[in-house]
């Protein structure tokens, strides 16, 4: 089975939840910094009225450059954050703890075709 092109690249960046969203479904709240782009993380535990942060490439594997922030380490963050900024874009989220106390539900939908000949 093959997914056409053009959707595996959209599903491929994160700013699909936007799209998502605007279609009436409910996603985890989020902001996306755009590549060139500088950010202050310590407005968004205020914004998501969280303490802990989580900031992902919207392309991205394997975890890379994705980071927890909390109020301890995000002087270091924010550094780290503003430098990657000028390749790539950036998604901050709320951190979920239930993602690692219950981990994340993926859903794939397969269409059989049946031929009687």
């Amino acid at each position: 089975m093959l997914n056409p092109i053009d959707v595996v690249r959209w599903n491929a960046n994160k700013q699909y939840l936007r799209e998502i969203e605007a279609a009436g479904l409910k996603i985890t709240p989020g902001f996306f910094i755009q590549n060139q782009e500088s950010v202050d993380l310590n407005y968004f535990f205020e914004k998501f009225n969280t303490n802990k942060l989580i900031v992902k490439p919207c392309i991205s594997g394997g975890a890379k450059n994705t980071f927890k922030v909390t109020a301890d380490n995000v002087a270091e963050i924010n550094q780290k954050i503003n430098l990657l900024i000028q390749d790539e874009d950036f998604i901050i989220q709320p951190f979920l703890p239930e993602i690692l106390e219950s981990g994340e539900w993926s859903f794939i939908f397969l269409m059989a075709c049946i031929v009687i000949l």
